[in-house]
């Protein structure tokens, strides 16, 4: 009998989600890195689709997802960001929405968590600073139905936010015409 080998950086998240008739469910979420040779992965930014890196080896982030309503993914990506949207997405396609911080319309995985999972309060006309920003793990629970967005939600308000820092100083959220 051979060891199972130890998967690198597993975690393991139990989660609630509810569909389009307030039904909650059970939902299993799992996510673990490991080197795969030529690996076929999800790029958000590219619409959803497959990006297959060619001749070397790659660390990859495995994700699986798994509820009482008997749905099952898994899916591979290079960044964490990727992997949650991408699910939440398909979810919604389902009639299903994570009861989780990281659903919520202000909060957003920018670019600098692309590979944990943590996500920024962002407020309008301001920028975010790392000192006082209201950072959350994205899987922290959320019991408040009318807090849930969808990603399109949270995208919209992400670029209203992006519009609403044009000329905000990086110091003191100040506009540069001030």
């Amino acid at each position: 009998m051979q060891a199972q080998k130890t998967k690198e950086n597993f975690s393991q998240y139990f989660i609630k989600a509810f569909t389009t008739h307030q039904q909650v469910i059970e939902v299993t979420i799992t996510f673990y890195k490991e080197d795969r040779e030529n690996p076929t992965v999800l790029d958000m930014f590219s619409k959803d689709e497959m990006f297959i890196y060619m001749g070397r080896k790659v660390k990859v982030f495995v994700m699986t997802y798994q509820d009482t309503l008997n749905h099952h993914y898994k899916m591979v990506s290079d960044e964490v960001r990727s992997l949650f949207y991408i699910l939440r997405k398909r979810l919604e396609q389902q009639g299903i929405k994570l009861l989780i911080q990281g659903a919520r319309r202000h909060y957003y995985m920018i670019r600098h968590f692309k590979q944990d999972f943590r996500a920024v309060k962002l407020v309008l006309g301001k920028r975010y600073d790392y000192d006082t920003a209201e950072i959350i793990n994205i899987f922290d629970p959320e019991n408040d139905f009318s807090q849930i967005a969808t990603v399109q939600e949270q995208e919209e308000y992400f670029n209203q936010w992006v519009e609403s820092i044009t000329g905000v100083k990086y110091d003191g959220n100040k506009r540069v015409s001030e």
